[in-house]
């Protein structure tokens, strides 16, 4: 697969939508080989052989780690993250909610990807301009919790009151490395999202 192909199908994954139901009783309790459908703050009632009654409650870190053998972050535990390999050395990861928001993560175990930057700032933002968006760009680099610091540009595209802002970074060795995207493209959810962004980028980790 080529990076033109790899950045073309992630603009595919950008634009698609996921909605998740809601559902109860997801998880099994087990005390003493007796099981339970419960779901996370769901208060459970347990007896004891000797007659004490119990009250059990499952609950759920507010932030989860993501770790392979390249990177690691935190992330808002009600979310999942998305992974896809692309290729035989590039695998991705995302976090992106339905307002558009979030971000997205490809390693790279043969290819430097500080050297396409700017074709994939191209493949996210032609249809925008194409529609009419104006661009600004500014160099940007953001230094993350392992020491290294990511470099590359940040990208706001505007339209009449609309906006949209990506923020494209990179860090790589020689044929290794790894791309960052992340993505505000809607302002209904700015504050929570940037939450998310900024979780993400501050725990990031290169192992």
């Amino acid at each position: 697969m080529t990076i033109k192909n790899i950045i073309l199908l992630f603009s595919f994954i950008l634009f698609t939508r996921t909605i998740q139901a809601q559902e109860t009783k997801n998880y099994l309790l087990i005390i003493n080989k007796d099981t339970i459908q419960t779901d996370l703050e769901l208060t459970n009632k347990y007896k004891l052989k000797n007659g004490e009654m119990l009250e059990i409650v499952v609950k759920q870190k507010e932030t989860s780690v993501y770790n392979d053998n390249f990177i690691s972050f935190s992330y808002p535990s009600n979310l999942k993250v998305s992974a896809t390999k692309l290729d035989q050395s590039i695998n991705q990861l995302s976090i992106l909610k339905s307002t558009g928001n979030g971000y997205m993560i490809q390693t790279y175990s043969s290819l430097n990807p500080t050297s396409i930057i700017d074709l994939m700032i191209h493949e996210l933002t032609k249809e925008s301009i194409r529609y009419g968006y104006k661009k600004e760009e500014f160099p940007s680099e953001f230094k993350i919790a392992s020491g290294q610091t990511l470099r590359g540009k940040k990208v706001i595209l505007t339209y009449k009151d609309e906006k949209e802002v990506y923020n494209v970074l990179s860090y790589g060795g020689e044929d290794e490395g790894i791309l960052v995207v992340t993505l505000m493209l809607n302002d209904d959810y700015q504050k929570e999202d940037m939450v998310l962004i900024d979780l993400f980028l501050k725990s990031l980790r290169l192992i």
